[in-house]
C-alpha cells in the first residue's frame, strides 16, 4: 500500500485571481460558494444552543435535532463527492 497522500482539492475564486485548498468536497463547496461567513454563524448558533441544553430533555432534544441535520448534510455530501468523482471540465 503507498503512503502517498491523495491529490489535494482546490477552490479557484475570484475569477481566478485566488487559490485556496480546500479538505474537502464539503469544504470546497464552501469556499467555492462564499459561505465561511455563513458557516461561521451557524457555528454560533450551534455553540448557544448546546450551552441552553442544560436538562437531560433539553440535551436530547438537541442531540436529536443537530443528528438530523448531521444526517442531511452527510447526504448532500455524498452526493456531492459522487458527482465531483463523476464530473469533467468542458474542453474549451
Amino acid at each position: 500500500m503507498s503512503n502517498r497522500k491523495k491529490n489535494p482539492l482546490y477552490v479557484v475564486t475570484n475569477n481566478g485571481k485566488d487559490v485556496e485548498q480546500a479538505k474537502g468536497a464539503l469544504d470546497a463547496f464552501i469556499k467555492k460558494y462564499g459561505l465561511e461567513p455563513a458557516m461561521k454563524v451557524f457555528n454560533i448558533i450551534m455553540e448557544l444552543l448546546a450551552t441552553k441544553a442544560t436538562t437531560y430533555p433539553m440535551f436530547m432534544v438537541f442531540k436529536n435535532a443537530l443528528d438530523n441535520l448531521l444526517t442531511q448534510l452527510e447526504t448532500m455530501l455524498n452526493m456531492l463527492e459522487s458527482w465531483t468523482k463523476t464530473w469533467k471540465p468542458k474542453a474549451n
